[in-house]
């Protein structure tokens, strides 16, 4: 009988036939006209120009080579034309179910802990709940490389079947492009022993080495997918657009199909991104959610791409323009999807999230180079079907601002990438003792100074360009659309100015920032928040006329006619709710100038145990500080076991050691404000603080009596041949440190505290508490004397605390970029014109 390993890999290899089959039959099917069409991909023509006819002639035998073996071939197989390419696309169609069955054959054995699979063992354990275990199919390279290619198998399978009649004569092209795609991630997962997820053991080992425990949160179940949906998906709008310009027949009733899928794609990896930030920010440990990091750029890089190239469209249906742009920036936006790719897997560049290093980078890489020089190339052979017949008539028209809006896009990106690759390239040169170039890599602070300004300016054309109209200039339309969003942006910019300077500002004792004095900052601080402002007010204003018309007409309640403009006009009206959320998600990043941390030291003492045989070390504090108008009191903090649900609590291999520490957190009234540069808070305890009242005054919600909880966990690592934890020389079991924050939010602030070292002033070194744990709670069955002989009787714990404003906005933004993306999107609210 057939191991599951020896399923999946027959399952695997069936793909690949399947998908060679495909793509052969979708070459040998092409019309001559589209065969000699690709063949000059080939640039011929540009490297020898001085022997076109020469190269036109060669092109020529290649095409009737290629005819003759197409012909051969049907006759062998007794089709036509019309047959092979109906086999094409139904091999692409049956290559979803088969994929599928490839990743149910994955799931049965991360569920039913099959140690005989190498993937189940890397990734999995038995104390691993069904959630988890069902998760875990993304957790590492293969499974997730299959996952990703389960997804793009069902797209294609989806675009072959449901826009078959709208794509007609396209088809032979959209079947190759797809069929080449496809052929890339399963080569990948066939021969290269990093792809390949049903690699199996001799004999089946003991036990899994579990998860990482990063990934150990409710959002790794929707992170990833919602990720990858967004990543894999752009191939679909990408292929359906070269293949129309290849076969030179881009008509217009096909717009909405590159937007719905456009869309689409940008969506979810825009909220795959805004949840990445979530767990970021929730699991890490380290205050904030957006780090720069290799993947996050990742990511960020295509989704700026499909921005800029859902705004040409738009310029591209009303206009009939930006034909250029946008075929360059579908070209761009899939090619960085790859790119991002390449950096999560290929281990070139190391990220806090990103896979080990991989032997599929290489041949990765080399794809993305050939596809990009590739596609490319229709730029220059196809130019003459991307003339625009109109042009901008007036720069500061709608079509002048999205021109301009996909310039920053693309310097954004840029600057971005240079960023991403800085630690490879030696960019950084001077003169000093001879001509030198070093690798320096960029830090967030160099990442912010340089985007934040070209943030805030997008962000100015986004307020502006839905008040603008086509062909005329801003001039034209100022009274009437512009003057009153304008200055209500001025007001409010003046009214936050006074609040920041007068209520906020002197809370935060910042000294400097990226681009030097702190003031910079906070001028950048204020006029996001102002222009965020005017957009808002635009929108609103917006919305009031066409509620207001609508009400008049029909007779219709304020809700119901708000409802009925987005129906009837899903685009429009649901584009600005996205903008909506835009803005208020920079309004939260803002919060960003005035973000604090401090770390500071609590003292405890070691307390009697709570019970006889105690499973918890128990000690006590009551030491406070006073951190900008909050009194954050010391209070528990307990060494205990942590077992998951299914866990057998008599095993080592599944004790989590847990140093939970727990705090009270108040308003501190008449207290001044403390910052980490000054002395002993207490000597100020007495004074008044005037500012405090009027900040409470000012706010939505007031911190108060609250709890905090934060922990450390110490994971057990096994070892898969024996079962047992992983020991140390001198015995005791290894263990990864995670993070677990707490963070209590109202509308103005977050606070986020994460618990860290421990330290004994006695002994004057850092103490292996969970190492102490470990043997108290197994060796020495938790006596009463154990307790108090082997744990230090007094510790000195250092904790990390962030005071983040405006946090909850950048949830709430989040909240409604969802809402708007599916108002934009879903077929079922969208009311043909």
């Amino acid at each position: 009988m057939l191991s599951w390993n020896e399923l999946g890999s027959i399952t695997i290899v069936v793909i690949g036939i399947l998908v060679l089959f495909s793509f052969l039959m979708g070459l040998l099917s092409l019309p001559t006209k589209l065969k000699f069409q690709l063949l000059r991909s080939l640039i011929l023509e540009l490297l020898f120009r001085k022997n076109k006819l020469k190269v036109i002639r060669f092109y020529r035998r290649i095409v009737e080579v290629w005819e003759y073996l197409s012909l051969k071939t049907f006759e062998f197989l007794k089709i036509n034309k019309n047959q092979a390419l109906e086999l094409a696309k139904q091999g692409l169609i049956v290559n979803f179910f088969v994929t599928l069955i490839a990743a149910t054959i994955l799931w049965i054995q991360l569920i039913i802990s099959d140690y005989s699979s190498k993937y189940v063992v890397s990734y999995s354990s038995d104390g691993l709940s069904l959630f988890y275990r069902l998760t875990a199919i993304w957790a590492g390279p293969s499974g997730s490389l299959l996952f990703w290619y389960l997804i793009l198998s069902f797209f294609s399978f989806y675009v072959l079947y449901k826009d078959r009649f709208q794509l007609q004569n396209r088809i032979p092209i959209v079947i190759l492009i797809l069929s080449s795609i496809h052929l890339l991630f399963i080569s990948l997962i066939l021969y290269f022993e990093d792809g390949q997820p049903f690699l199996e053991y001799y004999a089946p080992m003991k036990a899994g080495k579990g998860m990482n425990p990063l990934l150990l949160h409710w959002a790794m179940i929707i992170h990833p997918p919602i990720l990858y949906i967004g990543y894999v998906s752009y191939a679909i709008p990408f292929a359906l657009y070269i293949s129309s310009v290849i076969s030179g027949n881009v008509r217009q009733d096909l717009l909405s199909l590159f937007r719905r899928w456009g869309l689409f794609s940008w969506f979810f990896l825009g909220f795959g991104i805004l949840l990445g930030s979530l767990w970021a920010y929730e699991e890490l440990g380290w205050g904030g959610y957006w780090a720069w990091d290799p993947v996050e750029n990742a990511s960020l890089m295509p989704f700026l791409f499909g921005t800029a190239f859902l705004h040409s469209l738009a310029v591209l249906e009303q206009r009939k323009m930006f034909h250029f742009w946008s075929l360059l920036l579908i070209v761009l936006t899939y090619h960085f999807c790859l790119l991002g790719t390449w950096i999560t897997r290929s281990g070139v560049i190391e990220g806090p999230h990103s896979f080990a290093k991989s032997d599929i980078g290489i041949p990765l890489i080399i794809y993305i180079i050939i596809s990009f020089l590739y596609f490319v190339r229709f730029l220059y052979f196809k130019r003459h079907l991307l003339v625009s017949k109109e042009h901008i008539q007036n720069i500061t028209s709608k079509e002048g601002s999205f021109l301009l809006n996909n310039y920053l896009m693309v310097i954004s990106v840029v600057i971005i990438l240079i960023g991403v690759f800085s630690p490879l390239i030696p960019y950084h040169c001077s003169f000093n003792d001879g001509f030198q170039c070093f690798k320096v890599e960029w830090k967030p602070t160099t990442f912010n100074k340089v985007m934040v300004p070209i943030g805030i300016l997008m962000l100015l054309i986004m307020g502006l360009s839905p008040l603008q109209s086509w062909r005329k200039p801003i001039s034209h339309i100022y009274e009437k659309s512009i003057k009153k969003p304008l200055w209500i942006g001025l007001i409010g910019t003046l009214l936050y100015a006074f609040v920041y300077f007068f209520y906020l500002r002197p809370f935060v004792k910042l000294e400097n920032s990226p681009w030097g004095p702190q003031i910079v900052a906070d001028i950048f601080s204020i006029l996001t928040v102002g222009i965020g402002i005017f957009v808002i007010a635009g929108i609103v204003q917006e919305y009031q006329r066409a509620i207001r018309v609508r009400r008049i007409r029909m007779k219709e309640s304020l809700f119901q006619s708000f409802i009925q403009i987005l129906r009837r006009n899903q685009r429009r009206y649901g584009g600005y709710l996205v903008h909506l959320s835009i803005v208020i998600l920079f309004i939260g990043f803002s919060g960003g100038s005035f973000k604090t941390e401090y770390q500071v030291q609590f003292h405890y003492t070691l307390m009697p145990p709570q019970s006889e045989n105690s499973p918890y070390i128990y000690y006590y504090s009551g030491d406070k500080v006073y951190i900008q108008g909050y009194t954050i009191e010391a209070r528990e903090l307990f060494i205990r076991p942590f077992f998951e649900p299914n866990a057998d609590p008599n095993n080592p291999i599944y004790l989590t050691i847990s140093q939970e520490s727990h705090y009270r957190v108040n308003p501190t009234q008449h207290l001044p404000v403390i910052t980490a540069s000054q002395v002993d808070p207490y000597q100020f305890a007495n004074e008044p603080t005037p500012f405090l009242e009027k900040i409470e005054n000012l706010a939505f919600g007031i911190i108060s009596d609250q709890r905090m909880i934060t922990e450390r966990r110490f994971y057990p690592q096994i070892h898969p041949y024996t079962g047992d934890l992983i020991r140390t020389p001198i015995g005791f079991g290894e263990r990864l440190v995670t993070s677990e924050p707490e963070i209590i939010s109202s509308w103005t602030e977050d606070i986020y505290i994460q618990v860290g070292a421990i330290f004994d002033p006695h002994r004057n070194k850092t103490p292996d508490i969970a190492s102490m744990f470990e043997f108290y709670y197994y060796d020495l069955k938790r006596s009463p004397e154990a307790y108090y002989m082997l744990f230090p009787k007094n510790i000195v714990v250092d904790v990390q605390i962030w005071i983040n404003p405006f946090m909850k906005l950048l949830w709430l933004g989040t909240f409604l970029f969802f809402i708007a993306g599916l108002i934009v999107f879903l077929p079922q609210v969208e009311i043909k014109k």
